[in-house]
């Protein structure tokens, strides 16, 4: 959930993030919300993977400043370990 995502940032902020807009108790966007509000992370990169496809989420995501956005039912593992890969470098 979006607590326990926060709370490991806070603990050791990871290179990148893989989140989910749909999350039990915060959902995704109010993560993002949180690391933005309290200038958590750093360098790390964010991608969303998720089945929200609307373009408002997309949107949403953008304007909080997420690296990529993938969406999981279009996407095959392998395509996703190539697009996060990417986005690392």
């Amino acid at each position: 959930g979006g607590d326990e995502a926060l709370k490991k940032i806070k603990e050791n902020t990871p290179d990148i993030l893989l989140l989910d807009i749909v999350m039990p108790g915060m959902d995704g966007i109010e993560v993002l919300e949180k690391i933005k509000e309290q200038k958590l992370g750093g360098g790390m990169k964010i991608v969303i993977l998720s089945n929200q496809s609307q373009q408002s989420d997309i949107d949403k995501a953008t304007a909080l400043g997420v690296d990529g956005y993938i969406i999981k039912a279009m996407s095959t593992p392998s395509e996703v370990m190539a697009k996060v890969a990417e986005i690392i470098k």
